[in-house]
């Protein structure tokens, strides 16, 4: 019998090869049953806005790992609402475990993820039993903390008039994720006001200077602050009273008197003018004492004014009398009176004598 040729030698022993791959490959999966990779999220800790968070999983598998991935999105405000998902290779850390640090956006809500583990004969495993070798998580949501406090923005200085109602305006304030709060607080009339809202709106009836605060937090309690003042201006003058006509005798003290003078706010000063010996004098207060050294008629005049500015003027009348009674240029008229009634007496004396 003649030996097998060569080329007979190499196909016999390309089947024994095979048939040998075979038999291993065989021997290998009666031995390794199809059991899906088992995965179990250890993330821990919370995610922070503007900063890094670590994603750590623990993947078992009989047949091995071959590959971890992480798909992940965030919740953001709208008009974006979430993000595009991401697709990461995780890394193997320690043992059975596999991590991936990923940076949460700084308008981040939520941060959203799930898990898919590969074992190692997935790639060669059949297309209908691939999912044999292959598992994925839920989707796992962890809430963003926000540590970011809102910018509070507002008019800082505002100016109406007594009795208008004032619009106070807050939508220029800014967060990363959005503001959930705004309070309004000012003193008024003794009492503190606190008002809700972006926009808030209240009547002054009492004029004066008001400093408030606005106060903007987010969902997290972070807090923002912008400090604005409001003047409110009184267009109503004071009526002036300088009160009645004064008889004086010169030299003497008298006391003028505005107190019937009134304002709907108040009166912040009182100015009285007139000229004493052809000097223009003034003197201050509801009730100045003055002093008149000549005789004659004189007209002092009062102007009030109010913390506003407003202002209103009234003139009384000073007769200041001679110490013997008399005006400086002639004689009061009581005088003369009673020496036409003390003539008349003396004329009727007589012609009753005669008769």
């Amino acid at each position: 019998m003649k030996p097998p040729q060569p080329k007979s030698q190499a196909l016999l022993a390309g089947i024994v090869a095979i048939m040998l791959v075979f038999s291993i490959f065989l021997s290998v999966n009666a031995q390794s049953p199809s059991v899906k990779p088992e995965i179990t999220d250890l993330t821990a800790g919370t995610p922070v806005t503007g900063s890094n968070f670590t994603v750590r999983v623990s993947v078992v598998a009989v047949n091995g790992v071959s590959m971890v991935r992480l798909y992940l999105w965030f919740r953001v405000p709208p008009p974006v609402n979430v993000t595009e998902t991401q697709y990461i290779i995780m890394d193997a850390a320690s043992g059975s475990e596999y991590e991936s640090n990923v940076e949460v956006p700084l308008d981040a809500s939520s941060l959203n993820y799930y898990i898919t583990a590969y074992d190692l004969l997935y790639a060669t495993a059949p297309i209908e039993d691939k999912s044999d070798h292959v598992d994925s998580t839920d989707v796992i949501s962890w809430q963003v903390r926000d540590n970011v406090a809102p910018t509070a923005s507002c008019t800082p200085s505002l100016e109406i008039l007594m009795g208008e109602t004032i619009i106070l305006d807050a939508s220029a304030s800014t967060d990363n994720v959005g503001v959930t709060n705004y309070t309004w607080a000012f003193q008024y009339n003794g009492t503190e006001i606190r008002l809700y809202g972006v926009s808030a709106v209240f009547r002054f009836l009492t004029p004066g200077k008001y400093a408030g605060r606005l106060t903007a937090k987010d969902g997290w309690d972070n807090a923002g602050t912008a400090d604005f003042a409001i003047k409110v201006l009184d267009d109503i003058p004071p009526i002036a009273d300088a009160g009645i006509q004064i008889y004086v005798t010169a030299g003497q003290v008298t006391f003028l008197d505005g107190s019937e003078s009134t304002d709907n706010a108040g009166i912040s000063n009182y100015t009285w003018t007139y000229i004493n010996n052809g000097t223009l004098a003034m003197v201050y207060g509801v009730s100045p004492p003055v002093i008149f050294w000549t005789p004659g008629l004189l007209e002092v005049t009062l102007t009030v004014s109010d913390a506003s500015g407003n202002t209103d003027a009234s003139t009384v009348t000073v007769n200041v009398l001679s110490p013997s009674g008399e005006q400086e240029g002639g004689i009061e008229w009581w005088v003369y009176a009673l020496a036409a009634m003390m003539l008349a007496i003396a004329v009727l004396g007589i012609i009753i004598i005669r008769i």
